[in-house]
């Protein structure tokens, strides 16, 4: 709640983005990585075998690793 130090800006300054806000997986994807405790995009970015666990084809992977990439900025 304080100005500097509410959610959003903890969020905005240590890229604590939830992966639930990328637009490129599913409901049921973004589930499946949440019971695997993958929350954070961070966690797509710095290690992309993160996503494994969803079979996806490379170009798929990498389309969500940029968008992730995207969001961190």
């Amino acid at each position: 709640y304080p100005q500097e130090h509410g959610l959003r800006n903890l969020i905005e300054q240590k890229h604590l983005y939830p992966l639930t806000i990328l637009s490129l997986l599913s409901q049921s994807q973004k589930q499946m990585l949440l019971e695997n405790h993958v929350v954070l995009t961070k966690q797509l970015v710095d290690n992309p075998g993160n996503l494994d666990i969803l079979e996806l084809q490379q170009d798929k992977k990498a389309r969500i690793i940029e968008e992730a990439k995207q969001v961190l900025g």
